[in-house]
């Protein structure tokens, strides 16, 4: 989440993702994104090679009771 949060403070973590996502597809591991928050970090994070996403652009977090709620 670390790198998500400070994904526009500069060029570097627009650089590291997308490597950090290409050594793990080459360790055969899934790439999950954490905290994502806007639809710009949402497009870059897909577009840089991330598998999964785990957003607070929909929602935050919720009980699961209330999970059923918001899906439909």
């Amino acid at each position: 989440m670390v790198f998500v949060r400070h994904l526009d403070d500069g060029p570097l973590n627009q650089l590291l993702i997308p490597e950090i996502a290409k050594v793990a597809h080459k360790l055969g591991l899934t790439v999950l994104a954490e905290g994502v928050e806007t639809e710009e970090q949402r497009d870059f994070l897909q577009e840089a090679g991330c598998d999964l996403l785990q957003v607070f652009l929909f929602s935050k977090p919720v009980k699961l009771d209330e999970n059923q709620h918001i899906i439909s």
